[in-house]
C-alpha cells in the first residue's frame, strides 16, 4: 500500500486500456516509445550472448516484449501475468506455437516441473510490495535452470527519473506516484534483492548491474533513429554507469 494524504490506496491496473502500452511501444516515435524500445533491445542483446532457448517473461502485461522476439534462439516462450484481460489480449495478438500467455497461477498448475533458461521481469517490481517481490525471487529460484539468467529492470531513483516521474504525473495521463511503491537505486538494488530472500541470494551470482536511458530518450523526442544509433555506442553489460534512468541487473544461477 502507498499513502497519500494519510489515505491508503493501490493502483487499479485494470483501468489501463487494453493494448495501451503495446501501441506506445509500436509507435517508434517520441520519448515514451523509445523508452520501451530501448529496454527491450538491451535485454534481447544480452540474451543473444547466452545459450538460452527458453524464457518466461514474468509480469508480461499485454505481451509486447515477447512479441518483439522470434524463435530463432528462444524456441520456448511463456508470458505470465495476473490480469486476465491483458493475457487474453497477448494471446490474441502475439501467441504462436512456440509462445504462450497465461495467468501465473495457471502456469504453476499446468507446468509444475517446467524450468527455463531465462526469466525476465521488466519494470514490474516497482509496482509491488516486498512480499510480492519475494514471491518472484522464490519463483526464479525454483524455475531457472542451473546456469540460467534472471534479468530485471526497474527505474533508477538515483538518477533524473524522479524528476521525469514528477513531470509525467503533471502533464500526462500516467500517474506513477500511485503505481511505483517500491523504489530502487543503482547503489542498493543488488543488496536489497538479496536481502529479501536467502535462498535466492544463495543460489545466484550477480553478473552485472548497469543503467541505461540516460539521455537517449530525450534525443528520441527529436529523432528516434538517431537515439537508437546513439544507444548502441557501448555494450550495456560492459558499461557500469550509475546515472541512467533505468536499472538493469542480471543474476546467474549457480550450477548444480
Amino acid at each position: 500500500m502507498k499513502k497519500k494524504n494519510n489515505t491508503e490506496y493501490t493502483f487499479d491496473y485494470t483501468s489501463i486500456p487494453l493494448g495501451f502500452y503495446d501501441e506506445v511501444a509500436k509507435k517508434k516515435k517520441g520519448m515514451r516509445s523509445f523508452w520501451h524500445h530501448l529496454k527491450f533491445q538491451r535485454i534481447k542483446d544480452y540474451i543473444e550472448t547466452t545459450k538460452a532457448t527458453s524464457i518466461i517473461d514474468y509480469g508480461c502485461f499485454c505481451g509486447t516484449f515477447l512479441g518483439s522476439t522470434d524463435n530463432s534462439q528462444l524456441k520456448e516462450q511463456y508470458g505470465l501475468d495476473i490480469l486476465q484481460d491483458q493475457i487474453d489480449y497477448a494471446q490474441k495478438v502475439y501467441a504462436t506455437d512456440y509462445r504462450k500467455f497465461m495467468l501465473i497461477d495457471e502456469f504453476k498448475r499446468d507446468y509444475p516441473h517446467k524450468n527455463v533458461d531465462v526469466i525476465t521481469i521488466i519494470e514490474v517490481i516497482e509496482h509491488l510490495e516486498i512480499s510480492q517481490i519475494q514471491e518472484i525471487l522464490q519463483f526464479a529460484t525454483e524455475r531457472i535452470k542451473p546456469g540460467g539468467k534472471f534479468i530485471l529492470t526497474t527505474p533508477n531513483y538515483a538518477s533524473m527519473w524522479p524528476l521525469l516521474e514528477f513531470v509525467l504525473n503533471k502533464v500526462s495521463d500516467v500517474n506513477y506516484e500511485e503505481q511505483h511503491i517500491t523504489r530502487f537505486r543503482y547503489g542498493n538494488i543488488e543488496k536489497r534483492l538479496r536481502g529479501m530472500d536467502q535462498a535466492f541470494s544463495d543460489n545466484f551470482t550477480t553478473e552485472f548491474v548497469t543503467s541505461s536511458h540516460f539521455f537517449t530518450p530525450y534525443v528520441a523526442q527529436l529523432s528516434f533513429s538517431l537515439a537508437d544509433k546513439m544507444s548502441k555506442f557501448s555494450p550495456h553489460q560492459k558499461w557500469r554507469f550509475p546515472l541512467g534512468n533505468l536499472l538493469m541487473i542480471c543474476f546467474s544461477k549457480k550450477p548444480g
